[in-house]
């Protein structure tokens, strides 16, 4: 079954939209399986791709559990029925490890720039790398990919100015 790629210059948010949402997507897999097939897509963490974590051997996995300090691994079965191995007792376990080692909160909870100024980003930072741009509410560290962001301006005001 082909899983979606992410496409060039797609946002990861969007991307993660369009991959959980897929219908090939949503008969093969349930939701954490879904889930953790649709990040191995995007490079959304500072804790690297999740595919870092996916191995096809169990003992490699429990060396990874063991390096970032879980105790266990699971397992799941891919679309064409292979066994996969990642740290953790469940995936649950591991994705609060996961999501607690990147910069940014997991593509569901990420506010989009929408046209209400209510709702809208405040302030503006760049990748120094990559030249992306990304809108904050607030003013204050971030980081993408383990690079810090730089700010370049306040976009408007709080109160829509």
């Amino acid at each position: 079954m082909p899983i979606p790629k992410k496409r060039d210059g797609e946002e990861e948010s969007d991307f993660m939209s369009r991959c959980m949402s897929d219908s090939k997507m949503r008969e093969e897999y349930d939701y954490k399986q879904r889930l953790a097939v649709c990040m191995q897509g995007s490079k959304a963490y500072d804790a690297g791709p999740m595919n870092e974590y996916v191995f096809e051997s169990k003992d490699e996995a429990i060396k990874m559990a063991e390096k970032i300090g879980l105790k266990d691994v699971h397992e799941h079965k891919t679309g064409d029925g292979k066994t996969v191995y990642m740290p953790g007792k469940n995936m649950e376990e591991f994705q609060t490890w996961y999501h607690k080692h990147g910069a940014e909160a997991p593509y569901h909870h990420k506010k989009k720039i929408d046209k209400d100024p209510a709702n809208a980003a405040v302030f503006i930072y760049k990748d120094p790398k990559t030249g992306e741009l990304y809108h904050y509410s607030r003013r204050g560290p971030y980081k993408k990919q383990g690079r810090l962001l730089v700010f370049v301006k306040r976009a408007r005001t709080e109160d829509g100015d």
